[in-house]
């Protein structure tokens, strides 16, 4: 009877994860020779990544289990499409602003971002395919591309021919909704209050209701005020509205035009073009590049346009001191003293919007902080630019196309007013000593004539 012969040990090799692993088991677990393990990993194709020192150890001591003996390249996959946006996304909960002696300004409290047309709001970058693997049998293993997402562009907001950079079409706020990138042209806020802080915005604002003492809405565009302003500083680059009144000491300043239904307590309207009360003026300032326009009553304070003043009653039977002026010309003193404040200005304005340009592409650079700070200096030198420009242009081209100066009273002129006329023919005032009606006052070679 013969004998049978044990059964030589196999190997087996078992390919796991996609091909990037191959395993082997020696059955039963003897030990054996290198070749016979490099000649199964042969059979079943494994080519690269053999851990030699793996499979010398399972030759000359295998286990019960599997061994892992190569390892192929994982592919890499690729990345995500991106959306940076070049402005804070989100309210980054601002602190009251602190000054040089530690005072915290409970007034600016927020910041308004500001931006202008042209200016970039996102930049995309493109998802990456990524990197194929490899499989121990040298096989590629295909890697999983990145996700793409794309900007979606709203209002007054463009993008570019590649649709990888959106750009301000128009001045104004930069505001995600719903991943929709827009640009809101007109600030809206109902109350100016502690709520919401002073307002600096490049563009146009709109008030539903009124600002509150103490506050300052400075806008480069015009400022619509459905409720009153009282003890308030207004800054307009265009039109000042003003539905209800302005009271309290208020000081507002437009590029353009100034309208109100009334003022009074010692307030000051000023407009490079014209001011219009549909009301009573009553103890204030109105200074207006050309003209000023009280339907009703002008009592006391100083009025002075460049070519004409009209009221329907100026003055009191009581004799309020009340100051007329038409004034149309400066001083070459003056002109020359603008010509450098105007070059200032423009160097401080560059160096302010370059600043502010960095930080809004890159926020965390110098923190949230330094944008609420750098935004209310950058309004209000363009603001103060703007009037430099217009007064100049005012002393450089417009004194000569003026109209003859004068002041109009429709119904009552009482005594107490005082008209004084400043022009190239020489400079004049007068004070009223008798009550007139319907009067108009013009100043005729050097002389007022009523």
């Amino acid at each position: 009877m013969e004998t049978s012969k044990p059964k030589a040990p196999t190997v087996k090799v078992t390919l796991k994860q996609r091909g990037l692993e191959a395993w082997a088991k020696i059955t039963p677990a003897e030990p054996v020779s290198y070749d016979v393990v490099r000649s199964a990993l042969r059979e079943q194709g494994v080519r690269e990544g053999i851990d030699e020192a793996a499979l010398a150890a399972l030759c000359e001591a295998p286990e019960n289990g599997e061994t892992l003996v190569a390892n192929g390249v994982p592919p890499t996959p690729g990345e995500n499409a991106r959306i940076d946006y070049l402005f804070l996304t989100e309210d980054a909960g601002f602190n009251p602003l602190v000054d040089q002696f530690d005072r915290a300004d409970y007034r600016e409290v927020a910041l308004i971002q500001n931006v202008v047309p042209g200016q970039l709001l996102a930049r995309k970058t493109p998802p990456t395919a990524g990197v194929a693997g490899r499989a121990v049998t040298g096989e590629p293993i295909p890697a999983a591309p990145g996700k793409d997402v794309h900007i979606l562009a709203g209002k007054n907001v463009e993008l570019s021919a590649n649709k990888l950079e959106a750009y301000a079409t128009v001045t104004g706020i930069p505001k995600v909704a719903k991943n929709r990138l827009n640009v809101l042209p007109i600030f809206q806020v109902n109350d100016v209050d502690f709520s919401t802080g002073n307002i600096n915005f490049q563009g146009s604002v709109q008030i539903r209701g009124s600002v509150n003492p103490g506050f300052a809405v400075k806008a480069t565009e015009d400022v619509t005020i459905d409720g009153n302003v009282e003890q308030a500083t207004i800054e307009s680059g265009g039109t000042i509205r003003v539905r209800g009144g302005v009271r309290s000491a208020a000081h507002l300043q437009a590029q353009e035009d100034v309208e109100v239904r009334f003022c009074d307590s010692e307030s000051i309207l000023e407009a490079q073009r014209g001011i219009l009360v549909k009301g009573d003026s009553l103890h204030c300032t109105l200074k207006a590049g050309l003209r000023i326009v009280v339907e009703n009553r002008l009592i006391g304070g100083t009025a002075r346009a460049g070519e004409y003043i009209q009221a329907s009653i100026a003055g009191t039977r009581a004799e309020t001191p009340t100051t007329v002026e038409l004034v149309q010309v400066g001083s070459q003193e003056e002109l020359e003293q603008l010509n450098e404040t105007i070059a200032e200005v423009e160097q401080k304005l560059s160096q302010v919007s370059g600043r502010i340009q960095a930080l809004m592409r890159d926020p965390k650079a110098g923190g949230p902080a330094d944008l609420q700070r750098l935004t209310p200096v950058k309004i209000t030198l363009n603001l103060q630019l703007a009037q430099l420009k217009t007064r100049h242009k005012q002393m450089t081209q417009r004194e000569s196309g003026l109209e003859q100066p004068r002041f109009v009273v429709k119904s009552e002129l009482f005594p107490g007013v005082t008209v004084r006329f400043v022009t190239r023919e020489g400079e004049r005032a007068q004070r009223i000593v008798n009550k007139q009606f319907a009067a108009t006052a013009r100043f005729v070679e050097g002389e007022i004539e009523i």
